[in-house]
């Protein structure tokens, strides 16, 4: 199984299962002790491995230093351990004594159950720094409503975990291996796979602020020119994010180019996951050195070489403008979408535009519609509903574009009314993007087929919108 799957929702929750099911194990060692009827050095035992147990999934209760302050966790761990494993010994105890039944256990089982359900346990899950635990059981406890965070104070809680587990990265300490640099990388964006973008685009922003080691940075390469991270799927454009956090060094810059060369020719049709030539030509213009600018040189040839025609850069070195990419990499978009695919299909198919062509994509199929073609309203209506696209351009979403396309059509001013209210209920602020409460109305009676949904639009967003009802 990849690591990947360990970070889905079905390996999270096989992961959750055996660790409860572990913990149950571990429970269980100090109540068949009990019920054996074995002594004072069983009970020893098993309280030594609770504590390893306990030190195994939070290394970081272990002391630096050998002081008394130093020493109070580690001791206040020990006697809860001890408390816990003596109350768990007396039920066993008691059990044995009311009901008379004694089982003959060997000596050693209760200790092997403890030690193997603790080394089973740290297999399956890696512990969290304290710094990772307290900011996201904060998070959670945001989210669920248990918490006080007040938007005033600063980052969400989302936000603050996910800068958590950046700097995190950002922080690794020189001297560290660079397989173990990168499995700390995977593990960080798998916590982050969620918001993958975002991820991304945080850990830039911690790159060109100059907050990122060494080791961070080569983990970050290793990890972004990965096979299986770009086979992973869900990580928008990796490479390029990798050229990203070389910047100007040239040992990061050759580790880049060779990695990147590699996956580069093991995986040509994922061509547009790399940065463009011109980035890898600019990056080659720096002192460098020889063999730095050279493998860089040949990984620029090989992405032009990759490249479509229409998306290359200039022959004379002049790159390819941001608005002629977006617009080209939307219309490759809009071609993957059959002229008969389902709507379940088409969104498949948008689903697999980058950010940056949001925009574009809007903008091509609102001129489309605009000229009478209802396909391309339909897929504008699927278009700017899309969760993701409302959340990247917020303020500025084409909802109210693919409302206005819909205006003749009871159909489409249905399917949007509908996609529209899982938005709202989804995230409240969405209804800010939303067309107003009065064009609702207008709306429902010029189509009367699409009235009740409408209605249930209008009821998200009327409050909201119109906090103290319609003007007169």
């Amino acid at each position: 199984m990849t690591r990947g799957f360990w970070w889905s929702a079905r390996g999270l929750s096989l992961r959750t299962n055996a660790l409860l099911a572990l913990a149950g194990v571990s429970a269980a060692a100090p109540v068949a002790a009990g019920l054996s009827g074995h002594g004072g050095a069983t009970i020893v035992a098993l309280i030594a491995a609770f504590v390893f147990a306990e030190v195994l999934g939070k290394p970081w209760v272990l002391p630096d230093a050998p002081t008394w302050r130093a020493l109070v966790p580690l001791a206040r761990q020990v006697a809860w351990k001890t408390a816990g494993v003596l109350a768990l010994y007396g039920i066993g105890a008691g059990v044995a004594a009311l009901t008379g039944w004694r089982p003959d256990l060997p000596l050693w089982l209760p200790v092997a159950m403890a030690v193997g359900a603790a080394l089973a346990s740290r297999a399956i899950w890696r512990p969290l720094p304290p710094d990772f635990a307290t900011v996201i059981d904060n998070a959670i406890a945001g989210i669920e409503g248990r918490g006080t965070f007040d938007p005033t104070d600063g980052p969400t809680p989302e936000e603050a975990a996910r800068d958590a587990v950046l700097r995190h990265v950002a922080d690794l300490p020189d001297g560290m291996p660079d397989a173990e640099a990168e499995r700390a990388v995977a593990d960080a964006m798998l916590r982050l796979a969620d918001d993958p973008e975002t991820a991304l685009e945080d850990f830039r922003r911690l790159l060109d602020q100059g907050l990122v080691s060494g080791t961070g940075r080569h983990g970050f390469i290793l990890w972004a020119t990965d096979s299986a991270t770009l086979a992973d799927g869900r990580w928008p454009q990796p490479p390029a994010y990798a050229l990203n956090a070389a910047d100007e060094d040239p040992g990061a810059l050759a580790l880049f180019a060779a990695r990147a060369g590699e996956l580069l020719a093991a995986h040509p049709q994922a061509w547009e996951a790399f940065p463009t030539e011109f980035a890898v030509r600019r990056a080659a213009l720096l002192e460098n050195g020889v063999r730095v600018n050279a493998l860089l040189r040949a990984l620029a040839k090989a992405i032009r070489a990759a490249t479509p025609p229409e998306f290359r850069d200039g022959a004379d070195g002049s790159p390819l403008p941001p608005e002629t990419r977006a617009i080209r990499q939307a219309e490759r978009v809009l071609a993957r979408i059959a002229p008969d695919a389902d709507d379940a299909a088409a969104l498949a198919a948008l689903a697999t535009a980058e950010r940056r062509c949001f925009m574009a994509l809007a903008d091509i199929l609102d001129d489309r519609a605009r000229a009478g073609d209802r396909r391309a309203a339909r897929l504008l209506v699927l278009h700017a509903t899309r969760p993701d696209v409302v959340g990247w351009l917020a303020g500025v979403a084409p909802t109210c574009r693919a409302f206005d396309r819909a205006a003749a059509d009871a159909e489409l001013t249905a399917l949007f009314c509908r996609r529209a209210v899982s938005l709202v209920r989804e995230q409240a602020d969405h209804a800010w993007d939303m067309p107003v409460p009065a064009e609702l109305r207008a709306r429902a009676l010029a189509l009367p087929a699409a009235a009740e949904a409408i209605a249930d639009l209008h009821a998200l967003v009327a409050p909201v919108l119109e906090p103290e009802g319609p003007e007169a």
